[in-house]
């Protein structure tokens, strides 16, 4: 067994620090574990974050299997929607980047629960984003993976698999921040016109 590639998240509070391996056994696999003791609460409750999105939405997620306090993961050698759309970017592809930005999009689609509401955020809502307000009535997630970013999703033929669901909540949240949040995430990489993807 080898270690390919290490990741840590020890700049979060301890609850929170986990760290990402890539491991090469027989074959190529991802570890998820505690950086802490606090942490392995974390890691279980990323477990049932995955059974909570596998059992409410019809979409690919990528399925992690318990291993001592840490989750195992399979390597997954598709490239993520990011990897994707900067070859896109960089080739000038203004066709392909645009049909794939707008493909996530109705995959996130699949995911809203309420269409066109008028939302009033929950305190749970608000101890996290703050209090804000839409004038005009919005699409809304009930059950949102709010790490649906375009590195967090691999491509398989013409299907996506999710690959992250580190953070889930069980309150309304804006369709459109999960939207907004992976584009402004990818621009930081590839400059583009955000705004056109995005309602006014």
């Amino acid at each position: 067994m080898s270690i390919i590639y290490v990741k840590y998240n020890s700049k979060r509070l301890p609850l929170f620090q986990v760290s990402t391996t890539i491991i090469k056994d027989d074959k190529l696999y991802i570890l998820k574990s505690p950086e802490t003791k606090e942490a392995t609460k974390h890691i279980q409750t990323i477990y049932e974050n995955y059974l909570k999105l596998s059992s409410k939405y019809n979409c690919n997620i990528l399925k992690p299997v318990k291993y001592k306090d840490s989750l195992k993961f399979d390597f997954l050698p598709q490239k993520t929607i990011h990897e994707q759309l900067l070859l896109y970017y960089k080739s000038n592809d203004t066709d392909n980047f645009e049909k794939l930005i707008q493909r996530y999009i109705s995959f996130i689609d699949t995911h809203i629960d309420k269409r066109a509401t008028l939302f009033a955020p929950s305190n749970d809502f608000i101890k996290i984003f703050g209090n804000v307000s839409f004038k005009e009535p919005i699409d809304t997630i009930s059950t949102a993976d709010i790490d649906l970013i375009f590195s967090n999703i691999f491509i398989k033929d013409k299907e996506f698999i999710i690959s992250d669901y580190e953070w889930v909540f069980d309150f309304e949240v804006p369709k459109d921040y999960i939207t907004a949040r992976a584009l402004v995430e990818f621009s930081k990489y590839a400059p583009f016109e955000i705004e056109r993807y995005l309602p006014c």
